[in-house]
């Protein structure tokens, strides 16, 4: 059904014959202005402002089984000026610079009404109707994907994240000074059993041992680097000595032999990625320029041996309290809303703070929102390092690999299915 006037009764007629229907665009009640029009739960209403011009996919949903949770894509809406919102869409407009939070505008919906099967979307599905910078192999899955659930054709995937948790989180610490109140988080960590990641600066963990063993008792040790110094600015053959380095001094302190790495300044390069396989690590977490809101594998010289990149798509505390310059309550709102926005796609949700914030003494305060968010809002909340295994057992599963009975009991992955 085209954009024009929609009748409700002729598309409740269409759903109790077990039809197929596919909506574009917007109804011509929502067009003019101050119309609005609803029909089973999704809503259009006019809007002065235009519809951001990406789309992004809500994971494990009917249209987007298969599909990274938080895929991007460039995708021009049919029409300007009005504004959709479902319970549950498909798929959401996000800003060009991906900035995430706030209210949530669909532009993709699938539903079953009556006997029959319903998706809405606000692009064309040809292709050549999309901008050039397109990812036309996953635009056109995703319109497969659309026609195949319309058919009524099965389909069956791994959910995202274990036990179908509707996200997953973690929250980090990078030590790489002295403060007092580092102990005050991890006692809060201790007390509230939450899963920490603490990424050490082993330059400084050498001048605190006390603390870095304290540490080691309330969560993951991981590398944060041997200095604050860059490691894209290093050869391959320094960054490979650099966090053999780190390794070497967090295993002495902690007895733990870090399995990630924070780089100084979120900055990587391809040596730092081969550095991080020489040295046996299993993951790196950074800043995301993938374009997506989970993590991505990259593969060693053999599959057996990979690298997990875990991307931060959320605010950190720099970006809070220096880039935003909100207050303590500014943030802590900010925080939950950005847990809430990360829940609605099925992404990963990172909080990662550092020492020098611990001078903002409502830094504790916005630890325990994040974590109360989390742990209301149902996500997977692990340590980074447990996050990354996950996903390292997900690819083995998704490409038919066996996985041990142990580790199955761990994670408990969960299949779906639409029929």
């Amino acid at each position: 059904m085209l954009p024009g006037e929609w009748k409700k009764e002729i598309l409740d007629e269409l759903a109790t014959s077990g039809a197929s229907i596919i909506l574009y665009g917007p109804p011509g009640q929502a067009m003019a202005a101050g119309g609005s029009w609803n029909w089973r739960g999704l809503q259009f209403d006019f809007a002065s402002t235009n519809i951001y011009p990406h789309l992004i996919l809500k994971g494990d949903t009917a249209l987007t089984l298969g599909f990274d949770a938080g895929l991007k894509l460039a995708v021009t809406p049919f029409y300007n000026r009005y504004h959709a919102s479902a319970d549950a869409a498909d798929g959401y407009a996000i800003s060009p610079d991906h900035t995430i939070g706030g209210a949530l505008g669909a532009r993709l919906k699938s539903f079953r009404a009556e006997s029959g099967r319903v998706v809405w979307m606000d692009f064309s599905p040809n292709a050549s109707d999309q901008p050039t910078d397109v990812n036309t192999a996953y635009f056109d899955a995703l319109v497969a994907s659309t026609f195949r659930y319309l058919l009524h054709a099965p389909a069956k995937a791994l959910a995202t994240w274990p036990e179908g948790k509707p996200f997953a989180a973690f929250v980090a610490f990078d030590l790489d000074e002295n403060d007092d109140r580092a102990s005050d988080i991890k006692n809060f960590a201790m007390a509230s059993a939450v899963p920490m990641t603490w990424f050490l600066l082993s330059d400084f963990i050498q001048r605190d041992r006390k603390l870095s063993r304290d540490l080691a008792s309330a969560g993951e040790m991981a590398c944060a680097g041997d200095s604050r110094l860059p490691f894209v600015t290093d050869t391959l053959n320094a960054q490979i000595r650099r966090l053999a380095r780190c390794r070497k001094i967090v295993r002495e302190l902690t007895g733990e032999a870090p399995r990630g790495l924070h780089p100084p300044e979120e900055q990587l390069n391809d040596e730092t990625f081969s550095s991080l396989l020489d040295n046996e690590m299993t993951y790196v977490f950074s800043r995301n320029v993938w374009g997506r809101s989970v993590p991505i594998v990259h593969r060693g010289s053999n599959d057996s041996h990979r690298l997990i990149e875990i991307g931060r798509n959320s605010s950190d505390d720099f970006h809070l309290m220096h880039v935003l310059g909100l207050d303590p309550i500014e943030a802590r709102a900010r925080v939950t809303d950005e847990i809430a926005w990360t829940k609605s796609v099925g992404g990963l949700y990172t909080y990662n703070f550092a020492s020098r914030s611990l001078a903002n003494e409502g830094q504790v305060q916005i630890v325990e929102s994040a974590v109360t968010a989390l742990r209301s809002g149902g996500a997977y909340f692990e340590t980074a390092h447990k996050i990354a295994t996950w996903w390292s057992i997900r690819h083995d599963l998704m490409i038919g690999r066996t996985v041990s009975s142990d580790l199955l009991a761990k994670f408990k992955p969960v299949w779906i299915e639409i029929d």
